[in-house]
């Protein structure tokens, strides 16, 4: 281009439009599916505020180690299976003096294995129950046979 040749007028870029943030921290609301590692934090910290009075959530040996188990478990099970477990193990545990708090970290290693074993039996039982119950309803009876036999 030279001196004497109008400039051509810019095109005016198009706005962007800013994606939408999921709050990951509000656990309560979030779909299963965007679950993360801090979405568990805090639902930890919120349940131990709520059920045992306890306003500091504290790791079980330190964040990274306690973030990375979580992280494992996540993608392990599911964020459906975990968020069971870690409500059950709230129901089921009683705190000390020693140990007032409950740690994402600590159901991990030491409840979560009776817990998903004892939901996998339910399940294999309510199986097994709605088996049995389909096999009772498809069976027939020959009452010439039955009575030919008695």
């Amino acid at each position: 281009m030279t001196e004497t040749e109008p400039k051509k007028p810019r095109k005016k870029a198009e706005p962007k439009i800013p994606k939408q943030r999921i709050n990951t921290k509000d656990w309560r609301k979030l779909p299963l599916d965007n679950w993360t590692t801090a979405t568990v934090l805090v639902m930890f910290a919120d349940l131990n505020r709520e059920r045992f009075g306890v306003t500091e959530y504290l790791p079980f040996r330190n964040w990274n180690v306690e973030r990375g188990m979580i992280k494992r478990e996540l993608d392990r099970y599911g964020a459906n299976v975990m968020r069971d477990v870690f409500t059950e193990a709230f129901e089921t545990h009683t705190p000390t003096r020693d140990y007032p708090i409950l740690t994402a970290g600590f159901v991990i290693s030491y409840m979560q294995g009776r817990i998903i074993a004892r939901k996998n039996a339910e399940q294999a039982e309510k199986v097994r129950i709605a088996a049995e119950k389909e096999r009772v309803e498809t069976v027939t009876i020959d009452h010439a046979e039955l009575e030919a036999w008695l």
